[in-house]
């Protein structure tokens, strides 16, 4: 959190424990939706200010901590989820990235080596995931809601049927 005293943090910065920064550049042009770390990388789910399209890219940290080169995950405007936006990453255990979105059938599992994009429970779970997160073993839980004032947002359930890489 920052202080009122202190400088705005730039986009794309790192922000050491003394409160330096130090560009990073890899964002700057660029809305960034959601973030995740994971087998020691980070992912970082983003879209460039000129398109409409979102990239999960991911960074391999050093022993710092430091992100390294951008290498893409998926472009899902490459796939039939382009116009999708993500609310929320995680892994599961075998590394098959889960992704949140705001849309009918709202979970996606990607397999980052084959690139293939499944739907979590096609037909089965509401529409709309405000956010989602594993829970322990195989669970994860849903936020369902919509930006409708007054609209009533719904907690689920569900079992991926694989153990999930919970915080």
């Amino acid at each position: 959190m920052q202080r009122c005293d202190e400088k705005p943090v730039k986009p794309s910065s790192i922000v050491a424990p003394d409160l330096t920064t130090k560009a990073a550049g890899f964002y700057a042009a660029s809305e960034i939706i959601a973030v995740r770390v994971y087998n020691g990388f980070v992912y970082v789910a983003a879209r460039a200010t000129t398109s409409s399209s979102v990239i999960v890219w991911r960074h391999p940290l050093d022993a710092a901590g430091n992100p390294g080169a951008q290498e893409m995950v998926i472009d899902l405007s490459a796939t039939d989820y382009g116009s999708r936006t993500i609310r929320g990453m995680m892994f599961a255990a075998n590394g098959n990235l889960y992704l949140a979105t705001d849309s009918p059938d709202p979970i996606l599992i990607v397999n980052p080596a084959t690139n293939k994009v499944e739907i979590l429970y096609r037909g089965i779970l509401a529409s709309y995931s405000k956010h989602f997160y594993w829970g322990s073993g195989t669970h994860f839980y849903m936020i369902r809601g919509d930006t409708i004032l007054g609209d009533v947002w719904t907690v689920y359930r569900g079992d991926a049927r694989i153990a999930g890489d919970a915080p």
